[in-house]
């Protein structure tokens, strides 16, 4: 759509648009893992700190338990000396803790106080139930009760020792009148000494330690003690960091669904769950977030007594330690600033990293696009050094270097084959002519003679034979070349069978030489043979290497005018190939030794320069029509393919025109002549032809 791009900036980008984003998520990652860390640690915090607070808040009861139990055995208060029981009262509520408001001694009868060490009592306080006389149960007195109640904040009750140390009445006034506090109410009753039943209950108030505050419902949690949700078993809230919600029901908390979701939690799951949600609870309904840690204590109002080991469901309260969730990851700002930093400074790596790589991958591609340019444009480069840092690219370089060298060579190769071809389509067209002429003359030769016999113009039967024996000679010419013809298209195609054996190669070679006997006596030319006197045995098929050799010693015949020709055979190493095929046939072995025919003519000579090119099929060393010597320019190939076919070979050598020719056949001895080299040194016979005939 918007085109091609360099290789560089493509690499420039993908790295920075896959790094970048990586980079950052991983800090992300990181961010978030601390977060939870934080949040986790915090919670840990929070749930020994719940812990602790449970445990107080269960000795606090079990002191005041005590206390009351002390009490209510007092000799001031079982003897009915009231006026001494109010002086022990002072005394006693000193060494109490500073939350025990007050302590009064009243009739379970009337409900009348009879001591007290308050200057007045709250009608939020509740009455004893219990009637006088009632049954003690099968204890021997009557346990001792606590009850919880609410009462407003402010001076629902105030002690007669104002000046007692560490005293903390409560005092302090608040705007809202809707916040109230927890107290405690502690039952005692007391059994005179000559008596069989409680007729008075001591009874001792204390308040639940209220949490720290500001003067508004919105107060900050600046520490984790000081903020704590207690409920009791009814999910009454007893204590809360905004006093509001106090005596009111857990669930007009704003978080309420999500409180109770963590409460039923265990320590684990909960720091599982916080680890996927970072809201943990709403502390009230505007956005403040809290975290808990939350404990499970048994009910401390109830005695050791008053619990059944056997039964889990005993009322339990739950205590939780209370933290803003952003005192919680205060710390986690600092922590953000160092990875903000981090991140800037690994962008800033990133991207100097990123330009050296680009820089060190772009220069090599470049390079080899210029010399692939250069080459484009016929524009001949330097070889591509590879010398580059990257060895992967001097991989490249050489294999570039490489498959230029390749296509020069191919192209050379294809030039050279283009040149053959136009020569070869030449050669064809110079053949086709040839060989029009060539079937033309006996065709003709063949027709008039045919003619001149059928319409009588011969005188006697002798004429007559002798036009007829001209029209045999032209007609055996005429299938000599399409012999020939169908020869090579044999060859050619590989459907030329050879049937080998053992021959005796001097019988071949005087089958051949009386073939062109009479052409030699035509010409009145001196033959000279030398065959030896021992015969040379050769593994080969007769029918085709007699073929060969009537072809060598007739182009010999045809092209010598006046002269000799000398035919032959020696037995010597090869001196056309240092090595020969090995034959499939196990009757032949390839030895060093190898059967060599020349035919040596005195005629008219070939040029050096076209030596190689007469063994191609339809070349001739003259093509024209004109020309004096006839012949298709095909006895050579197939002579040459034939001999290959018979593991020999045949070579031509001439030292120029009208110098003589000389045609060499070597084709390996049997394995039966291998052991008589000395017929390599055989002294040559030299026969005219009127010897030959004899």
């Amino acid at each position: 759509m918007f085109g091609p791009i360099s290789f560089r900036r493509i690499l420039l980008s993908r790295i920075l648009l896959l790094s970048v984003p990586v980079l950052l998520i991983g800090q992300f990652l990181t961010y978030r893992q601390v977060r939870l860390s934080l949040l986790a640690a915090t919670h840990d915090s929070l749930v020994q700190s719940a812990q602790r607070k449970g445990d107080d808040l269960s000795r606090f009861l079990t002191t005041l338990r005590l206390s009351a139990s002390v009490a209510r055995e007092a000799s001031a208060v079982t003897t009915g000396n009231f006026a001494g029981s109010e002086v022990f009262f002072n005394r006693l509520i000193q060494q109490l803790p500073d939350s025990v408001e007050c302590i009064w001694l009243e009739s379970i009868a009337d409900g009348q106080v009879v001591a007290n060490t308050c200057e007045m009592i709250d009608a939020s306080v509740p009455t004893y139930e219990k009637e006088a006389n009632s049954p003690t149960s099968d204890r021997p007195e009557a346990a001792i009760e606590i009850q919880t109640f609410f009462a407003p904040m402010g001076e629902a009750m105030r002690s007669g020792v104002a000046d007692r140390p560490g005293a903390n009445p409560i005092t302090q006034t608040i705007e809202s009148k809707a916040e109230q506090a927890t107290y405690f109410l502690l039952n005692a009753p007391v059994t005179p000494q000559n008596g069989t039943a409680p007729r008075y209950v001591l009874r001792l108030t204390a308040q639940l330690p209220p949490e720290h505050r500001n003067n508004d419902d919105t107060a900050s949690l600046n520490l984790l003690s000081d903020a704590t949700l207690i409920a009791d078993a009814a999910d009454t809230i007893l204590s809360y960091p905004i006093a509001g919600y106090v005596g009111h029901h857990l669930n007009e908390l704003p978080g309420y669904d999500r409180l109770v979701q963590l409460t039923e939690e265990s320590s684990a799951e909960f720091a599982q769950r916080a680890i996927l949600s970072s809201s943990v609870f709403n502390l009230d309904n505007q956005t403040r977030q809290a975290i808990i840690g939350h404990v499970r204590i048994p009910d401390p109002t109830l005695s050791p007594n008053d619990r059944d080991p056997s039964n889990a469901s005993n009322p339990e309260w739950v205590v939780m330690a209370v933290a803003d969730l952003e005192f919680a990851l205060n710390n986690l700002a600092g922590v953000c600033g160092v990875m903000f930093n981090l991140v800037l400074l690994l962008l800033a790596a990133n991207l100097v990293a990123t330009l050296f790589l680009t820089r060190d991958l772009a220069r090599p591609i470049e390079r080899l696009g210029r010399y692939a340019r250069n080459i484009e444009c016929n524009v001949t480069p330097e070889a591509l050094p590879a010398r580059f840092a990257i060895e992967e690219f001097n991989q490249l370089a050489a294999v570039m270097n490489a498959s230029i060298e390749r296509l020069k060579s191919w192209a050379n190769e294809l030039s050279a084959a283009w040149q053959n071809a136009r020569q070869a389509n030449q050669l064809k067209n110079e053949f086709l002519t040839t060989i029009s002429h060539e079937l033309r003359t006996p065709l003709n030769g063949i027709i008039g003679s045919l003619r001149l016999v059928r319409d009588g113009f011969c005188e006697d039967r002798e004429e007559e034979l002798d036009f007829l024996h001209r029209a045999d000679d032209s007609a055996l010419h005429l299938l000599t070349i399409i012999d020939d013809i169908l020869d090579i298209s044999k060859i050619e195609a590989g459907t030329v069978t050879m049937v080998p054996e053992l021959i005796d190669l001097r019988k071949v070679v005087l089958e051949a030489v009386e073939l062109q006997q009479h052409e030699v006596d035509t010409k009145a030319l001196e033959l000279n043979l030398s065959l030896g006197e021992s015969n040379v045995m050769v593994y080969a098929d007769p029918s085709k290497l007699r073929r060969v050799l009537v072809n060598i010693v007739g182009n010999a015949v045809k092209f010598t005018e006046v002269g000799q020709i000398s035919v032959s055979i020696q037995v010597r190493p090869s001196t056309l190939r240092p090595s020969l095929p090995s034959s499939t046939d196990e009757q032949i072995k390839q030895s060093a030794l190898y059967a060599a025919i020349e035919v040596q003519d005195t005629g008219i000579g070939i040029d050096p320069r076209v030596h190689g090119k007469l063994f191609e099929p339809f070349v001739m060393v003259d093509g024209t029509t004109t020309r004096k010597f006839g012949g298709t320019g095909l006895g050579l190939a197939i002579s040459r393919n034939l001999l290959e076919m018979m593991d020999g070979q045949i070579a031509i050598d001439s030292l120029g025109l009208n110098r003589g020719t000389t045609v060499t056949i070597e084709i390996p001895l049997s394995k039966t002549n291998v052991h008589e080299p000395a017929l390599a040194s055989s002294a040559p016979r030299h026969e005219t032809a009127s010897e030959s005939d004899s």
